[in-house]
């Protein structure tokens, strides 16, 4: 988990330089929360990868890191691309009902696509030019279906790309799954 405060932390840069100069190890990768830890990281010289938050929901931390990592030559891998179950048809608790809306736009969305919920989801993160790694997680065999549909359909048409750009909620609570437990104790 990257921090700016490590980039300062004298004892964190001699054990990186220690894991740098170590020839198997092919790659470095630091995980973010949020577009200043993620600019910090790619910024940093450190890594080679870096981990971030991305959805179609929430957009922002690609949309501030913009052509940086590319032109650092660092690579962006995506996580929360489901954005907890939301995006693969998760029943909405109270406190995430607002989200129903964006949700069944984006469900039109891949109906349109010929694809599944998940998978439209799935394949947005594919499509996105700054995204080298989607990470998906799954606990189950058929959590594996989306992911390979996603996988096996074609890049998303123009349209489809700016309708799935439209429902960026800006970086909202709402969609950022650290703020939950408060806007739950908030809906009570």
């Amino acid at each position: 988990n990257w921090t700016r405060g490590l980039a300062e932390d004298a004892t964190f840069r001699s054990s990186w330089d220690a894991v740098r100069a170590e020839p198997r190890v092919r790659a470095r990768g630091a995980t973010t929360y949020g577009a200043d830890d993620a600019r910090t990281a790619v910024e940093s010289g450190l890594f080679d990868v870096v981990q971030v938050e991305w959805n179609v929901l929430n957009q922002t931390v690609l949309d501030a890191l913009g052509e940086l990592p590319r032109r650092l030559g660092v690579r962006i891998a995506v996580r929360s691309v489901l954005l907890q179950g939301v995006l693969a048809g998760r029943p909405l608790p109270a406190h995430l009902a607002k989200l129903g809306a964006a949700r069944a736009r984006l469900t039109r969305v891949a109906g349109e696509c010929g694809l599944s919920l998940p998978a439209l989801a799935i394949r947005a993160a594919l499509d996105h030019p700054c995204v080298s790694h989607v990470l998906v997680g799954a606990d189950a065999e058929e959590q594996l279906g989306p992911v390979i549909e996603a996988a096996g359909a074609a890049e998303l048409g123009t349209t489809a790309r700016a309708a799935c750009r439209e429902l960026d909620q800006r970086g909202a609570q709402l969609v950022d799954p650290r703020a939950w437990p408060a806007l739950e104790a908030q809906s009570r």
